[in-house]
This record gives C-alpha cells, structure tokens and sequence, in this order.
C-alpha cells in the first residue's frame, strides 16, 4: 500500500482537499483507472515470478 501511495505522489496524481466537485469526480476515476491498471501489473508480476520459480524447480 505504501508503495502504491508513493507511486501516486512521484506521478502527481494525488488531489488536494480543496478542489471542486467536477474537478474531484474526474480525479477519482482518473484515480481509479489508475489503480486498476497497478492492480493488473502487481497480478502480471507475480504471476511470472510464480511461473519462473516453478520452471526452475521442474529443471532442477
């Protein structure tokens, strides 16, 4: 979770408290997106390290 909150803050994405509704709603789905798109690049990479590590246990 940690990591996901600094990758938002590196990319600038995190709002401020201030902004407006309109503003706020686009933000959130931009947001949302976004944490999908991690979501699916979290499963992607554990997924190959799984599958490498079980490659390299049936060589052995």
């Amino acid at each position: 979770m940690a990591l996901i909150i600094k990758e938002l803050i590196i990319r600038g994405i995190v709002s401020s408290d201030h902004s407006q509704s309109s503003e706020s709603s686009l933000g959130k789905e931009e947001l949302l997106l976004y944490l999908e798109q991690m979501k699916r690049d979290i499963e992607r990479d554990c997924l190959e390290k799984v599958m490498l590590k079980l490659e390299t246990k049936t060589i052995r």
